[in-house]
């Protein structure tokens, strides 16, 4: 307990020897304590520091992982589109070759037809190749046929000689219609356009 002494003409309270000594070696406990705090602290912040560097290679190692599956990804269909593609042209080769036989006129007339008439029909299996190929084939031994929009028909406005072909006798009535028709479109009929 400290004691009161008069110093200067005021009084102060001193402590002994004994219990300054007491007091600083609380204080000399109290700074170890705290030095042993503050390299606790300092191991701990070097830990922090060392788990951000873990997660960071972590993050890094699982990138890695993620470009070498969509790389692995890409070449095994890379792989598979091949594979395919080469399964299809044999295909496609073989079924030219079924429906042209020798004829290299034919085949050259089936394969135009199947990569420029028929080039926006994709087929994506064996089957559709088939079904395009035949159609490219029908298209290649299709004959020409002239239909309502021919030559004689276009160049002559629309107006060309009838040509009845039946066995059926034609009716006075029939034979009176159609010849006014004709003279609408200014022809004359006669009764050997109608046939016997």
């Amino acid at each position: 307990m400290p004691q009161k002494v008069e110093i200067d003409g005021k009084e102060v309270e001193v402590f002994s020897k004994e219990e300054l000594d007491a007091k600083n070696t609380e204080l000399e406990t109290a700074k170890a304590n705290l030095k042993a705090k503050e390299e606790e602290l300092e191991k701990l912040n070097a830990k922090d520091f060392n788990f951000k560097k873990l997660e960071a290679s972590r993050d890094a190692a699982d990138k890695n992982v993620e470009d070498l599956k969509k790389e692995i990804d890409t070449k095994i269909t890379a792989a598979k589109t091949e594979v395919l593609e080469e399964v299809n042209k044999d295909h496609y080769d073989n079924e030219v070759k079924a429906v042209s036989a020798s004829d290299e006129e034919l085949k050259k007339k089936v394969e135009l037809h199947y990569s420029e008439t028929l080039k926006g029909v994709v087929p994506k299996n064996k089957a559709e190749i088939s079904a395009k190929v035949r159609q490219a084939w029908v298209l290649a031994t299709t004959k020409e046929d002239p239909g309502a929009l021919n030559a004689s028909v276009i160049s002559s406005g629309g107006v060309g000689a009838l040509n009845i072909k039946t066995e059926k006798k034609f009716s006075p009535e029939e034979k009176a219609v159609a010849r006014k028709i004709a003279a609408a479109g200014g022809l004359e009929l006669t009764d050997a356009d109608f046939g016997k």
